[in-house]
């Protein structure tokens, strides 16, 4: 493998490297770039020192780096710190790093920043949950409007007929925008809970 390969993907990738007590062995330019920090700070920390205190003290923690040091992979995005202790998203995957007699001897991360995607995504879908609310209330104003015309075609002895036709159009138009709408907010609500799982610290 020739240097300028080596030298190009490490100039390139967010890379990150630890031994088998979790302490920060190695990282990349772009890895210290992405994380606030130099890469003399990082090579004096540990893995829980890029991660939020609620994940570290949690069983997913432990169990987490028992399937790293198990020798297992792992492909996620996953939320980490950076220095001033500001939300990171990363793509991230971890694989195992053995010497020549297979043993292991650390773990390496290749990890992609999606800080701004996720974030975008985040905000767009509160838009949309936004938007969805005012949907129902117009699903619901619309429907009180047809409630009143409808006791409007009771009250009135003429075009009673065109009353109640109108006052059943609309009843009908309310019930469908309403379905709509709470159709789009279940969306809403099951992508929000897999952002929110992510946000929980889950790896």
């Amino acid at each position: 493998m020739s240097s300028d390969f080596l030298s190009s993907v490490t100039k390139n990738l967010a890379i990150v490297t630890f031994d088998t007590k979790t302490n920060i062995t190695y990282v990349s330019d772009l890895f210290a770039q992405t994380m606030g920090y130099s890469k003399e700070e990082l090579l004096k920390m540990q893995h829980r020192d890029l991660c939020f205190s609620s994940f570290v003290n949690s069983a997913s923690y432990t169990e987490f780096w028992k399937r790293l040091l198990a020798g297992q992979t792992f492909q996620d995005q996953v939320l980490r710190k950076d220095k001033g202790n500001k939300k990171v998203y990363l793509e991230a995957n971890y694989f195992p790093l053995r010497d020549e007699a297979h043993n292991l001897t650390g773990v390496c991360k290749v990890c992609f920043d999606k800080t701004k995607s996720t974030s975008t995504l985040i905000k767009s879908i509160g838009e949309i949950g936004q938007i969805t609310n005012t949907v129902h209330e117009i699903a619901y104003n619309t429907n009180i409007l047809a409630v009143n015309t409808a006791l409007q075609a009771v009250r009135s002895s003429e075009n009673s007929n065109g009353f109640s036709v109108v006052a059943k159009e609309m009843r009908k138009l309310s019930k469908d925008v309403d379905q709509s709408s709470k159709d789009i907010r279940e969306t809403v609500q099951n992508i929000l809970h897999e952002l929110n799982v992510i946000d929980q610290d889950a790896y």
